[in-house]
């Protein structure tokens, strides 16, 4: 199950073996890159909707689908009104394209930091 690190596997001895090497690796710990984009994450985004004067979350999903063309689930569909749900299940050229299309789209921010700290950990 993907973002949930549950899975089986059935194989001869020695691919378990490998498995078990890169399962210590990657699995057991959670990445470096993947804590710089939680804390980017934690952020809300109501100074931005202040700041561009919407009034919710789902102004902003809307204006990034006409204007940026990325859908962004609006938080009050899971009761965090000032925050957006993205989904990153996707190759790498179609999440750097939606990276570039939200750059040009909002402009510079207070997490263009972090977004520097990922692309140098790419």
């Amino acid at each position: 199950m993907t973002g949930w690190r549950v899975g089986r596997l059935a194989a001869p001895p020695e691919i378990i073996a490998s498995a078990r090497l890169h399962v210590a690796r990657t699995i057991t710990h959670v990445p470096t890159v993947n804590h710089r984009a939680a804390l980017a994450a934690m952020a809300d985004t109501g100074t931005l909707l202040r700041d561009r004067g919407w009034s919710s979350s789902a102004d902003l999903a809307a204006w990034l689908l006409d204007t940026a063309h990325l859908a962004v689930v609006p938080g009050e569909a899971f009761n965090a009104p000032e925050r957006i749900r993205m989904c990153f299940a996707v190759d790498d050229a179609t999440l750097i394209t939606a990276a570039e299309r939200l750059r040009t789209a909002l402009g510079p921010t207070e997490h263009e930091p972090a977004v520097q700290q990922l692309e140098e950990a790419r």
